[in-house]
């Protein structure tokens, strides 16, 4: 039987007070969720490899 997983990923873009956007520049909260959603999506792969490394070739040790 297949096993499902489901994950929630909430996204916060905050803006600096210093540095407003005008109003017209409100399209560019797309790009930085796309960066922040492809920085996670790399994150989840690097660990999701190094685990399924550990479990495959699981470290070797000395034999005395």
């Amino acid at each position: 039987m297949a096993h499902a997983r489901t994950w929630t990923v909430e996204i916060t873009i905050t803006e600096n007070e210093n540095e407003r956007r005008p109003q017209f520049d409100q399209n560019a909260d797309d790009p930085a969720t796309a960066r922040a959603l492809a920085a996670l999506a790399y994150k989840v792969l690097t660990v999701g490899a190094a685990d399924l490394e550990h479990v495959a070739h699981p470290p070797m040790r000395m034999l005395s």
